[in-house]
């Protein structure tokens, strides 16, 4: 028996790179997986390749810096998969790459949005249904940036 049957997992950033690998693995472990990146025909590729591969797999566009998109993704997860139990938490960008004299104020504050507030936004979104069912598994993925910055990695 595969040790995620029956369980269902959020994955964010999920149409590429450790996006796409954790919910390829998760999958391939028994787990139905709910798929959300920006970029909706590339993730939507994912989960059909997923789908096709005999797992179960959703794919939704969707900006985690939008509070309310995230709410709707949850619920649409719990509504076609049957619940939540699993987010990875992996969406994320790098961008700025600049020197902070001469960074662009709005890509950095865009920065902020998506890599803390976002992250933020869809642990809020998940959390209360968890805490509710009794219990859930959240991972928080960070990149090698967040212990080996670069000089012009200021967001």
């Amino acid at each position: 028996m595969s040790p995620l049957k029956g369980k269902v997992a959020l994955v964010t950033g999920a149409s590429r790179g450790l996006g796409e690998g954790a919910a390829r693995a998760l999958s391939a472990q028994g787990a139905a997986v709910m798929l959300l990146a920006r970029d909706g025909a590339a993730v939507g590729t994912v989960a059909h390749s997923i789908v096709a591969a005999g797992g179960r797999a959703e794919a939704l566009a969707c900006d985690v810096a939008d509070y309310a998109a995230i709410e709707g993704a949850v619920q649409m997860a719990r509504k076609r998969l049957g619940g939540l139990d699993i987010l990875v938490n992996n969406a994320g960008i790098i961008e700025p790459i600049s020197e902070l004299a001469t960074s662009d104020p709005a890509a950095w504050a865009n920065n902020i949005q998506i890599n803390l507030v976002g992250a933020y936004h869809v642990v809020r979104a998940v959390l209360g249904g968890m805490l509710k069912g009794g219990g859930g598994t959240i991972v928080n993925v960070s990149s090698g940036a967040a212990h080996r910055p670069l000089e012009g990695w200021s967001a």
